[in-house]
């Protein structure tokens, strides 16, 4: 718990490389894993095989999980905010005269951000700010790191806003509870499928 806390504005705890080694879950995979492993030499009967296809899809779960399914087990928050020096994440061009790619900080420095995307100000989601960082104020400020304040009050005229949608750090664990119970249920229910193989085998 202390390295979480002093390593939550660098990574989160929620970022999917951290989730799944914390908490409850690997509780859940583990149950999974062996239940699935079961399920399967039961049906294939030939061992390292067997184990050959436990691994397959159980990795394939580990990654199609916190891309597809974790995201939205919870409802995220949307927060659309002004780019400024304070909140401001990244910011890179390709070359002096080239447009500006914006990235933000979440408001929760602990959050796992899913979608950091730039609108203008029509609202419409642009991959570039088109500001031209040599003519403009976006040049290196050579008092302070980063771009000088004038480059952000550029950006503001030009009507430019960050929207970033994100799992706040509090939801840790709802999210660990909601993804072990699922993991418990596909095992319970494998356990269901093997002990109706078994009797109906017997019988």
């Amino acid at each position: 718990e202390p390295l979480d806390k002093a390593g939550a504005s660098e990574v989160s705890r929620m970022t999917p490389l951290l989730f799944d080694v914390r908490g409850i879950v690997p509780i859940g995979y583990a149950f999974f894993a062996f239940v699935l492993g079961v399920a399967v030499g039961m049906l294939v009967r030939r061992a390292l095989v067997a184990m050959a296809v436990t691994v397959v899809v159980f990795t394939a779960l580990q990654i199609a999980v916190p891309l597809l399914v974790r995201p939205y087990l919870l409802p995220p928050t949307t927060a659309t905010v002004e780019i400024t020096r304070d909140n401001l994440g990244g910011l890179m061009a390709e070359g002096p005269n080239s447009p500006l790619q914006v990235e933000v900080k979440s408001p929760d420095p602990g959050a796992w951000i899913l979608t950091n995307e730039t609108l203008d100000k029509s609202g419409n989601i642009v991959r570039n700010i088109a500001i031209n960082a040599h003519q403009g104020a976006c040049a290196p400020d050579p008092a302070a790191p980063g771009p000088a304040e004038t480059c952000f009050e550029a950006i503001r005229q030009l009507g430019y806003e960050q929207r970033i949608v994100y799992h706040a750090a509090d939801r840790f664990w709802p999210l660990q509870w909601i993804e072990t119970g699922l993991y418990l249920l596909l095992g319970f229910g494998l356990a269901g499928f093997c002990f109706y193989r078994i009797r109906r085998n017997l019988t």
